[in-house]
């Protein structure tokens, strides 16, 4: 991912055969790509797997993986320790370790978790502005013909974007639970195996966008025809979000063996992206906005003679003017199977990059965009899966980033006549400015300052609420509220 506090670029992932399972692992970049540093975290922690990564905006990394010593998904959640430039030195665990383990995992709701789980996770906010974090899963409970299910839900309102117990998680209608969106009955067809799920949240409407569909093979010979379907969930209210109909986006028939269908899925601040494969056209890029309206082909056909491919990843900036694709291709006779291909979209036209000469691989383990490049992670298909990494890149440097908030102000407990002082910690393209207000409204005088000392307080004042409204030409985000609390003096 890019660091959206201090702009590195940061992968996190199981120990590789080499190094003990007990160690968590991190790759930093901190000039776009040229050059990688290897973290491991102190003190150390475990992860037994990495599938979905995401980074919410106070700039902790949020981790699901397929629990090791019990059926179902863990949740971990990371801090990156930053030096005074922004730049990831070293990388913790917020969550207290199994013993057992050393792994720092939280479970969500029960489920079975057989086989391959493939999931999703993405942090964003309800209608009423509380954090919360979705996730989905595309699990494979193993029960006569039962062999896939599609599951999502949410962190409690309470919980917002600090979940600590299995507890603190809700289904997509804020009760207790999973939702269920979609159960297959077909056999091994059906199974995680074959198929993946991806989730993303619209940052205008709130609406959550939920697609599935195959992965692996799509064929006569394994039975795997299943379409890819695309589900919307609008917000019913603060807290709680209705679940739409899912429609067919692409169907297939019995041909040979297209590999992967479906691609994934990122944002921009006025679109979904959806991207896919399909074996007879080619690959395909798809946007919604706010109004649920969807444009088939956003962007023109990268490539309609792909035949097959897997893993796909996508970037777009936020300006939609340039878009980087990569994706790894197991058959094909266009190019070198088990390769990975990069392309870029300039605004006019795609340029592709056959073959980044990254090894026999198998498969993207990761990868991230952000508004002038790509980062794809893939392993080498040799006996210490090693981690391999490609960059691609535009020259010039990166477009501006808006405000991030990473401590907010605490409350303060002053006696009465006494000043009381509130700090915030932000990162963002300088100029940063700072707004203090109290109650809601600008404080007259206050500083443009990263912190702000009250005259001194009255027992009038006992209940204040301040925040801070950090600016720049970019954008801008409030804090949330801190009291103040005025006491009597002993």
């Amino acid at each position: 991912m890019k660091d959206n506090v201090g702009g590195d670029l940061v992968g996190i992932f199981a120990g590789a055969a080499q190094e003990p399972t007990t160690h968590a692992m991190a790759v930093v970049s901190s000039d776009d790509g040229l050059t990688w540093r290897l973290l491991r975290p102190s003190p150390a922690f475990g992860l037994p797997s990495t599938a979905a990564t995401f980074q919410s905006a106070d700039g902790k990394i949020h981790l699901l993986y397929k629990a090791l010593y019990s059926a179902g998904v863990a949740y971990a959640r990371v801090s990156l320790v930053r030096d005074a430039g922004g730049h990831v030195v070293n990388f913790t665990s917020d969550l207290p370790l199994v013993r057992a383990t050393n792994y720092p995992e939280v479970m969500l709701p029960p489920v079975n978790g057989n086989m391959d789980v493939r999931n999703d996770i993405k942090a964003g906010y309800d209608r009423a502005g509380n954090r919360r974090l979705f996730w989905v899963l595309y699990e494979d409970p193993g029960s006569g013909d039962y062999r896939g299910r599609v599951i999502a839900g949410m962190s409690s309102v309470a919980a917002g974007w600090n979940p600590t117990a299995a507890a603190d998680w809700v289904s997509l209608a804020n009760t207790p639970g999973v939702t269920l969106l979609k159960e297959f009955h077909d056999g091994g067809a059906g199974s995680s195996h074959n198929n993946t799920v991806h989730l993303a949240q619209h940052p205008v409407s709130n609406d959550l966008w939920i697609e599935w569909g195959p992965l692996n093979t799509c064929d006569s010979a394994t039975g795997n025809l299943y379409p890819v379907q695309r589900l919307r969930c609008t917000p019913g209210s603060d807290h709680a979000w209705s679940v739409g109909t899912s429609t067919d986006v692409a169907t297939f028939s019995a041909v040979a063996n297209w590999q992967c269908l479906l691609g994934s899925i990122t944002t921009t601040p006025d679109h979904v992206w959806f991207t896919r494969v399909d074996g007879a056209t080619g690959i395909h890029i798809d946007s919604v906005d706010q109004d649920g309206r969807t444009t088939v082909d956003a962007l023109p056909v990268p490539w309609g003679g792909m035949r097959c491919g897997s893993d796909m990843a996508f970037s777009i900036n936020a300006t939609e003017t340039q878009a980087w694709l990569g994706m790894w291709v197991p058959y094909d006779s266009n190019i070198e199977p088990n390769a990975v291909f990069a392309m870029h979209w300039d605004g006019s036209s795609w340029v592709r990059y056959d073959d980044l000469d990254m090894g026999d691989t198998a498969g993207v383990a990761q990868s991230t965009g952000w508004d002038n490049g790509l980062v794809i992670v893939v392993p080498e298909w040799d006996g210490d899966w090693r981690v391999n990494l490609a960059t691609i890149r535009t020259t010039g440097s990166s477009a501006p980033r808006a405000p991030a908030i990473v401590t907010p102000p605490a409350g303060r407990s002053v006696v009465a006549g006494q000043a009381a002082t509130f700090t915030v910690s932000a990162f963002g393209t300088a100029p940063l400015h700072f707004q203090w207000r109290k109650n809601g409204g600008a404080i007259v005088g206050a500083p443009d300052a990263a912190s702000y000392t009250t005259p001194a307080m009255a027992l009038a004042d006992n209940g204040s609420s301040y925040t801070v409204f950090v600016t720049n030409a970019v954008g801008g985000e409030v804090s949330p509220p801190a009291t103040l609390n005025v006491r009597v003096a002993p």
